[in-house]
Parts: structure tokens; C-alpha cells; sequence
């Protein structure tokens, strides 16, 4: 089990063996290879395989030898595939599972030396753990086209059907008739391609696995016989003395003293070997039970898949980047030191353009005139204004001013303190910075107002803005229904000003029209390009009604709930990153809030709000939609592959991969933690015709378990609340998880990843430059 060896020669296990490395180095030599071994490494020595083991004067191994009896006990399909696993050849991503293996690995020597009263309990629950991890992850199958040299499926098919029923009564006349031949036929055909005759090959393979049970069990003759075909004990002697010129019980006797049992995990005497036990070793040992067991590993509830990535064939693009709005409320809000460290961390991590307000006019940010006796006023109304655009320019910052018409309605002197306004920005910060403005004419979907007045009341806007700078940007809010392809009649007037309109704002918001306690997934499902769809439908309709202006959704969502509770449970960030990487491609702008607070102050209401995505949670929490749009903002450079679950770039600096998992459901659901287990996977991803040469990779996950804030707030939390303390640790770990290591590609890269549902991992490949 545990030994220190120095050299073993031409050894050979009917059974698996797993060499893992506490201490120095060896060299183990089998099928014409050798495997340098080191500290931490595994090797898996497949079945009847002959090998040498030497090793350097100081070294401690662990060998786990599980017997072909034992393991087809617990894996009937055993025979049919071979292991294949040496650490320092595994892919990417394979990394937390080999840290798994070692874990019990160490645990099961650290067990069986402490001999405790629930040690074999121990054992056996790790070794199971341990033949669930080879057959999930490291399981290669051997057809038995290569194990005979034949290519033809028909026999194909029925070596295997011999292979899994061999305990059953099987004759030839059964096997000509389940594949529509003749007896006569059957029995020329298989004769010709396996080499003996069909009742040859059928003992053949019976005394082939009664020998497995001959040396493995205690059970009698008889039992035997019958579990492997035979009909008498008499009739399986006479075969197999036939076959081995010795009688199974000579059998039995000879070899059985030299085998394990089952579940044993023996020692190899063979060379210089010897039981180390000391504390030493097991302190070596207990540094590997330190990792956190990682339960999805541990079994079959996600599917696997291989994704090949071949970049020739793709056509190749250059990634569009979509301009930001972040919507903070009523301008003097940008002067909160709260939110102006949230719009820096957005602007290092996403690029802002525009700051986008409201209630200009309406709201607290322009100051009553004070009556004074002075002869100029050292009060000015516009005080906090001018210290917010002040913040703005700046920062290099734009304005995004949405104007609601009730806003104007309300105000019967709106247009004049509109102008005056102007009149002084212009005075105080120039043209140049005002002529890059967006305002927003905002008339609600649900107006009562008649159209011509909404048109009257545009043209005076229109003249106003357009008076104090040409280049100033003026929009309108146009509603639309995809389905029945048209607006709503309050805003047709729109469709008539082509030319006085920069710009065209819409919503989509697919939580507003959709039926939370429906039980079925096919509505949620329906719902995957929700936003592309109502984006191109929009442009087809304005084509039609010949308008070619550029589009900002400044009002949008992807899927969220429709509670606090569900909005945090289900996690989201691949299907917000898909809907940006396709919308880049469509509109000019996209808008998000801040962050909650601003977004419900702003909407009166204490409910969840969700016409819009917030950035920031309370006490400054990264929400989904923050690293969504960092990683999109990462990717650089011309699109080499495209496809429904990854997008690949080139630069300067070498290549960028984004694996998504994207996936829409009911959200409800994801407070059933088995319902996103089974509907998890995990991804084999090989990228080919990659430039060859030395590249540092950096990796970076981020699922419900590695950067979902609410995951960590729900982990850690009172009723009676938390302090500042506890809030920062929270908001610091709930980052997506990140490493880096250096990789030599020859070409083809692989690499494994754990698919959590909606979770993004995010690879640069940064080429190292050498000088000559």
C-alpha cells in the first residue's frame, strides 16, 4: 500500500493499479513508454500490463491495486474500456479532480494505518468514491474492432452481445436469428472473421471469467459454473481442464494464495519495499485531505460533451463594442461618493459613456433662486449641477438625458428653464462638451395623450436643442410588439419624423409578459433570443417604414424572477453575457442602473424592480451583470470561432476563449439544487491550429459557487443583521475564481470545465515573446 521502492522488475496485476508519489522520484516503464514520476503524481497502470518501477534512494509511494474481480463486481462494463491518467499529461481543468483522487488516496492509507474501529468503513466508502472518479473522468473505451483486428460491425455487435450475456443460455440458432441470418450462414460468417467457431468462443469466453471468480470468491463449483453459462459443474471441469490441462480446484488452490480479495489493497513485495508509517509521512499525507470535497464530482448528474474549435474555418470578424449608459438617478447623484466609486469600478471594468439622468428639471439637483440684495448672486441655483457635469467631463464622461413628457407637462415653464439651463452648461463647460449630449424624448407606452400633441411638444424640443448645438443628439421611446409587428398608435406619430430623429430607444424586458407559475419549461426555453429577435424584428419594421437610425435599449432584462428570493438565486451571468456578444452587434448603446437602490428610488417602489439590470447590490456588491460585462469587455481583437456555447478572438497579445453554459428556465427552479446539478456539464474543449510557441494562461470561473453575491449572502447571514465587517468579507470573496499557469502549445490546446448552469469561464492564452 504505502512502500519505498528502489527497483521492480517485469511485474504484471490482473487488476488496476494507482501509483501516487508522497516523496521523491520514479521512473515506471510499460508499452514502450516511460513515466518520470515526482511528488504529487499519478499514474494509472491498466490490467495485465507489464511494467518496472526503479526509484531514487528516498521515496515513499502509494499503490492502490484493485483486482479485475473487484472492479467488474462494482462496473459491469469493466472489460470495455481501459484507464488512462498521468498527472503531468492531463488537460486544463482536470486539475480539482486529481486533487479529489489525491485527497483519497491519502485518506484511505491514513485509515487503514490508523486501524480505528471505523477504518474499513472508511476505506471502502473511499475506495468506492475513488472507482466512480476513474470511471466518470479517466475511462477510455477499447472496441473490440481493435482487440481482434476486425472492422466489420455486424460481428461487432455480436462479440459485444456475447460479452454482456455470457451468463445466459446462448445458442447458435439464437444469435443467427437475432441478426435474420441462417444457422448455416451465421456459423460460416463468424467462423471466418473471429477465427474459431461460434461454441469455441462462447466457452472461451465463459472460462475466461470464471477464472476471475475461481480465484476472487469462495463460492462452490457449481456456483460458479451456473453464474458463467455453464449448465453442470461436471460440464464446466471438463471445459476447463480442457482448456488449462488443470482442474479448476488445482486452479484455484495455485493461484488464489497470490491474489487479493475483494475490496484488499495490498503491498507489492517485489523488490526493496517496506511499510512507512512514520509521522513524518503522515503529515505528508494530511496536507492532501485538506482539500474540500467537491460533491459534483462524485457522480453522474451532469452530462459530458466535447467541443472541438477549429479557427481556419471560421469567418473572421472583428468583435463590436456597444456604447455604455449608466443610469445614477437625478444628476446630483453623481456627487454621492458611494456612487462615484461605483461608476469608476464600472469604468475600469466595462467602459462607460454616458452618464444617464433624470428629472433634471423635476427633480432636487437644480436649487430654488434665493432672493438676495446682492448685486450678483453668490448662490447659484445650478450649484450641484455644475459640480456633477464638472465630475462628468472629467471622468471623459457624455450625458445621457432621458426627458419624460409628464415631466413636461407638469412644469408649464418647462422649455424655459430647460434653455436657461443650457444656456449656462454652454456658458460654464463650453459647446464641446454639451454637443456630445443624448436626450431622450420619453413618452410612456400607456399614454392618453393625444398624438399631436406629443408630436407639437417634440418640435419645440427639437427646436430648442438643436438651437444651442446641431450636434446635439435627440431621440424618442418607440414601443413595439414583435409579434404583431407594429407600435402602439399614441407613438405612430414617430414614424413621420424620420428626419428630425438621431436615434431610437426601445425596452425589452422579457419578465413583464411572462407567466412565473406556469410549471412547463417550454415558455422559459422559447424565451433564449428574446432580445436579438425583438431587435431585428424592430429594424425590419423601421426599414420598412424607411428609418435607418441607430438603436439604444436603455430599458432591458434577461430572464430574473419575480421575487427577491428567486431574483437571487438564480444566477444568470451567461445569459446576459450571450445577449451583450449578440446585441453588439444590432444597437448602439445599452443602459444599465447603477445600482438597486437608485433603480427603486427612482421607480417610488420598495418591490422588486426589473425593467432594468443593476450592477451594484447594497454596500457596493458586484451583481452578476458587473462581471457578465467585464469578461465581454475583455474579449478583443477578430472573432475565429463563433458557435451557441463559445465565441474565440485573436490579438495582438495571442487568443481568448469564453465558455458559456447559457440556458433559460423557469426561474423558481433554481432554488432546486439537484434541478441545476442534473442540468450542469461538464465540457471537453480542444482548440486547434493555435499558433505553436510558449503561452502564459490565465482562467477565470465564475458560477453560482465563484462570484455570485447573493450565493455568499445566503451562506452567511442573521435575522438580526450583520455588521460592516461581515458585509465586506462577503462582498470580497464573492469574485469569480482565477489561475494562471504557463503552457507550451504545440498547435492543440484541451482543456477540461465544470459547467455550472448559466456560468461563464473566460481563457487568454497571452503568447510569450522570446528574444532570439
Amino acid at each position: 500500500m504505502i512502500q519505498s521502492i528502489q527497483s521492480v522488475s517485469s511485474q504484471q496485476f490482473a487488476g488496476t493499479i494507482l501509483l501516487f508519489v508522497v516523496e521523491g522520484n520514479f521512473m515506471v516503464s510499460m508499452d514502450g513508454k516511460d513515466y518520470h514520476l515526482q511528488e504529487s503524481d499519478i499514474l494509472i497502470i491498466n490490467r495485465n500490463t507489464i511494467y518496472n518501477i526503479s526509484g531514487d534512494s528516498n521515496n515513499v509511494l502509494v499503490s492502490l491495486s484493485i483486482t479485475n474481480h473487484f472492479f467488474k463486481m462494482q462496473y459491469e462494463a469493466y472489460y470495455h474500456y481501459i484507464f488512462e491518467c498521468f498527472s503531468k499529461n492531463i488537460d486544463t481543468g482536470r486539475e480539482e479532480v486529481l486533487a479529489q483522487l489525491r485527497r483519497l488516496l491519502a485518506k484511505i492509507v491514513i485509515s487503514h494505518l490508523q486501524k480505528s474501529e471505523d477504518s474499513s468503513v472508511s476505506v471502502q466508502s473511499d475506495l468506492y468514491q475513488i472507482l466512480l472518479m476513474m470511471i466518470r473522468f479517466f475511462k477510455k473505451s477499447i472496441p473490440y474492432q481493435e482487440q481482434i483486428e476486425l472492422e466489420d460491425e455486424r460481428i461487432t455487435r455480436i462479440l459485444n452481445y456475447i460479452e454482456h450475456h455470457y451468463g445466459e443460455p446462448l445458442s447458435l440458432t439464437d444469435m443467427a436469428n437475432q441478426e435474420f441470418l441462417s444457422s448455416s450462414y451465421f456459423s460460416r460468417y463468424f467462423k471466418q472473421f473471429v477465427g474459431i467457431n461460434f461454441s469455441k468462443y462462447l466457452t472461451s469466453v465463459r472460462l475466461k471469467h470464471s477464472k476471475e471468480d475461481l480465484i476472487h470468491s469462495s463460492d462452490s463449483l457449481f456456483q460458479i459454473a451456473s453464474r458463467n453459462g455453464f449448465t453442470t459443474a461436471k460440464q464446466f471441469a471438463l471445459a476447463f481442464k480442457a482448456a488449462y490441462q488443470q482442474t479448476p480446484a488445482n486452479y484455484r488452490k495455485k493461484h488464489k494464495s497470490a491474489a487479493l480479495t475483494e475490496g484488499d489493497i495490498t503491498r507489492n513485495s517485489s523488490g526493496e519495499s517496506s511499510v512507512l508509517d512514520s509521522p513524518e509521512v503522515l503529515v505528508k499525507l494530511t496536507k492532501y485531505c485538506d482539500k474540500e470535497v467537491n460533491q459534483s464530482l462524485l457522480g453522474n448528474d451532469f452530462t459530458s460533451e466535447k467541443l472541438l474549435v477549429s479557427p481556419m474555418e471560421q469567418t473572421k470578424n472583428t468583435l463590436m463594442h456597444e456604447k455604455h449608459i449608466i443610469f445614477v438617478g437625478e444628476l446630483k447623484d453623481v456627487l454621492n461618493e458611494n456612487i462615484k466609486k461605483q461608476i469608476l469600478m464600472t469604468h475600469s471594468s466595462m467602459k462607460i459613456d454616458y452618464i444617464g439622468i433624470r428629472n433634471l428639471i423635476g427633480g432636487s439637483t437644480i436649487l430654488p433662486e434665493v432672493n438676495t440684495d446682492e448685486m450678483i448672486s453668490t448662490t447659484s441655483s445650478y450649484a450641484n449641477s455644475d459640480l456633477a457635469l464638472r465630475t462628468i467631463k472629467e471622468l471623459g464622461f457624455s450625458v445621457f438625458l432621458r426627458i419624460n413628457v409628464n415631466e413636461i407637462l407638469y412644469f408649464k415653464d418647462y422649455f424655459s428653464r430647460l434653455k436657461a439651463f443650457l444656456n449656462h452648461t454652454i456658458q460654464v463647460f463650453g459647446k464641446d462638451f454639451v454637443k456630445h449630449w443624448h436626450i431622450l424624448f420619453y413618452v410612456p407606452k400607456e399614454t392618453k395623450l393625444d398624438p399631436l400633441i406629443l408630436e407639437d411638444l417634440y418640435e419645440t424640443l427639437h427646436g430648442i436643442l438643436k438651437k444651442k448645438s446641431l450636434h446635439i443628439q435627440l431621440g424618442v421611446f418607440l414601443p413595439f410588439d414583435e409579434e404583431k409587428m407594429k407600435t402602439v398608435s399614441s407613438h405612430e406619430w414617430v414614424l413621420k419624423k424620420t428626419h428630425s430623429i438621431d436615434f431610437i430607444s426601445f425596452d425589452a424586458n422579457r419578465n413583464t409578459d411572462i407567466n412565473f407559475d406556469e410549471t412547463s419549461d417550454q415558455n422559459f426555453i422559447n424565451s433564449q433570443n428574446y432580445h436579438i429577435n425583438k431587435t431585428k424584428k424592430l429594424k425590419q419594421f423601421l426599414q420598412k417604414n424607411g428609418i435607418r437610425k441607430p438603436l439604444f435599449l436603455d430599458m432591458w432584462n434577461t430572464l430574473t424572477g419575480d421575487s427577491r428570493y428567486i431574483n437571487g438565486t438564480f444566477f444568470r451571468a451567461a445569459l446576459i453575457f450571450n445577449t451583450v456578444i449578440e446585441l453588439s452587434q444590432e444597437v448602439q448603446g445599452l443602459g444599465f442602473w447603477i445600482n438597486n437602490e437608485i433603480h427603486e428610488r427612482t421607480h417610488n417602489s420598495t418591490d422588486l424592480v426589473s425593467d432594468g439590470l443593476e450592477l451594484f447590490h447594497y454596500f457596493n456588491g458586484k451583481r452578476p451583470v458587473y462581471y457578465a460585462m467585464f469578461f465581454k469587455e475583455r474579449l478583443y481583437g477578430t472573432i475565429l470561432s463563433k458557435g451557441e456555447n463559445h465565441l474565440m478572438t485573436k490579438n495582438e497579445d495571442g487568443y481568448q476563449i469564453a465558455i458559456f453554459h447559457e440556458r433559460n428556465f423557469n426561474p423558481r427552479y433554481s432554488v432546486d439544487e439537484l434541478f441545476l446539478k442534473q442540468h450542469s456539464k461538464e465540457l471537453q474543449v480542444t482548440l486547434d491550429s493555435l499558433d505553436p510557441g510558449e503561452y502564459q494562461v490565465t482562467r477565470f470561473k465564475f458560477d453560482r459557487k465563484n462570484g455570485a453575491l447573493y450565493d455568499n449572502l445566503r451562506k452567511i447571514n442573521s435575522k438580526h443583521g450583520i455588521n460592516q465587517d461581515v458585509m465586506k468579507y462577503i462582498i470580497s470573496t464573492a469574485t469569480p475564481d482565477v489561475e494562471i499557469k504557463d503552457e507550451i502549445i504545440n498547435g492543440k490546446w484541451s482543456f477540461y470545465a465544470y459547467m455550472d448552469i448559466n456560468s461563464i469561464h473566460f481563457i487568454e492564452l497571452k503568447k510569450i515573446e522570446l528574444d532570439l
